[in-house]
């Protein structure tokens, strides 16, 4: 029976939670994959153009998240794809994810090796990518590369564990599969994962607390929607009014309609605008 169970939205579902080789692709953009989880294209070996390490969501695919890199590689930049699973980013932060964090700093320290003051750009996807990018702050917080972190982009997060927050999670789990009957079942087994997330999982809220505390002053670019049902807007439109108050230079585009990290299909050429007036304020490099 369960073959027949047809899965929608698939990103959207796996934003929820979620050997090295060289070789050129038929876009002439260079790939080389550092590890199971770090893939670094477009490198400039003088290291001089900005470098922007995209942070995916839960169980996202290289493949996908890809898709965001080359509008960064377009512009010349090398880019760094981090993908990471729903367990180490929500259940395993401090152990798993505290480890793919420390490999993240390992290679930003190498590509950051010749020009010292090379500009970074962070980008997170949803509650999985804040979680490592948050953790790979954390660990360079008192290293030289802290410097080097000029700007952060904030897709689709970040979802802050609260009630509200848990039973847009349970909806959108139960409207992933299309037959009825298991509805029932799925609600279930979704209440109880993010309720031990929201309620009993220590690592979660700490880290959100300290992305809210944080005073860093890198300035911050949030993309969301009103029709997000996983990450609440209002809660992103508190989380932003928070930062502004520590005196972060905050901005943001929120979109009537579109679906949870899926803002650029969906609104693409708008999408890339941001993304590109964001980069050219934080970064002076050419």
């Amino acid at each position: 029976m369960l073959s027949r169970v047809k899965i929608i939205q698939k990103q959207q579902f796996v934003s929820l939670f979620d050997l090295p080789c060289r070789r050129c692709l038929s876009n002439k953009v260079s790939e080389n994959q550092i590890n199971k989880r770090i893939t670094l294209r477009n490198e400039d070996t003088s290291q001089k153009t900005p470098l922007v390490c995209l942070f995916g969501w839960g169980n996202g695919k290289k493949e996908h998240i890809q898709k965001y890199s080359e509008i960064y590689e377009n512009k010349g930049h090398t880019t760094m794809i981090v993908t990471t699973t729903l367990l180490n980013s929500l259940f395993r932060i401090s152990t798993a994810g505290a480890r793919e964090s420390k490999d993240v700093q390992k290679v930003l320290g190498k590509e950051c090796s010749i020009n010292k003051h090379r500009e970074i750009i962070f980008h997170s996807f949803s509650n999985g990518g804040c979680a490592i990018s948050h953790l790979t702050t954390r660990s360079i917080l008192k290293t030289n590369l802290m410097g080097n972190i000029k700007g952060h982009v904030f897709d689709s997060c970040p979802i802050i564990p609260n009630l509200e927050s848990s039973y847009a999670v349970e909806r959108a789990f139960s409207q992933l599969v299309e037959i009825p009957a298991l509805k029932p079942t799925i609600k279930v087994i979704s209440k109880l994962m993010v309720k031990a997330v929201v309620h009993s999982n220590k690592d979660v809220k700490d880290f959100m607390k300290e992305m809210t505390e944080c005073t860093i002053k890198t300035p911050q670019l949030f993309l969301f929607s009103k029709s997000d049902k996983l990450a609440p807007y209002q809660d992103i439109l508190d989380f932003i009014e928070k930062r502004k108050s520590l005196g972060i230079d905050t901005t943001f585009m929120l979109w009537d309609k579109s679906n949870h990290c899926a803002h650029l299909r969906e609104n693409t050429e708008k999408y890339k605008e941001e993304i590109d007036s964001f980069v050219d304020k934080c970064t002076t490099q050419l």
